[in-house]
């Protein structure tokens, strides 16, 4: 997930090279969701954005949850070279060190290894669990 901790950050992108760097470190996201989704083999079943557009910009984070068969498929992903994510991780961190960690947009990552659950879905649209793993019909 990310947030905007500073908005005029997005204005005064426009004049930086090392904030530009940033936003489109940023922007790059979409782009990996469908590399990943184009890739079935990378390990990537499903993923669900969550935006509080008003909130975005005030500060509040965004929450992006990804469903992966593992852990080490994920780790192979993010660190693979020929992939999306890793030049887009490196220009970010760039960015961070150039403009010493200003703290004028955040990012976050939580990993979950889940080994096993249940979710229950009735009346509900494709969603979370239900979109990314085998559905099982519940017998009454």
């Amino acid at each position: 997930g990310a947030s905007v901790n500073r908005p005029q950050e997005l204005i005064l992108g426009l004049f930086s090279k090392a904030r530009r760097e940033r936003l489109w470190s940023l922007s790059q996201m979409p782009e990996m969701i469908q590399e990943l989704y184009r890739n079935p083999a990378s390990g990537f079943l499903h993923a669900e954005s969550f935006v509080d557009f008003p909130g975005f910009l005030l500060g509040r984070p965004t929450l992006m949850v990804q469903y992966w068969q593992s852990k080490e498929h994920l780790v192979e992903y993010s660190r693979a070279k020929d992939n999306h994510h890793y030049p887009a991780w490196l220009a970010f961190n760039k960015a961070a060190r150039q403009l010493n960690d200003d703290g004028a947009f955040g990012i976050y990552h939580e990993t979950f290894v889940v080994s096993n659950s249940e979710s229950i879905y009735r009346f509900m649209p494709s969603f979370g669990l239900r979109t990314a793993a085998k559905r099982l019909a519940v017998m009454e």
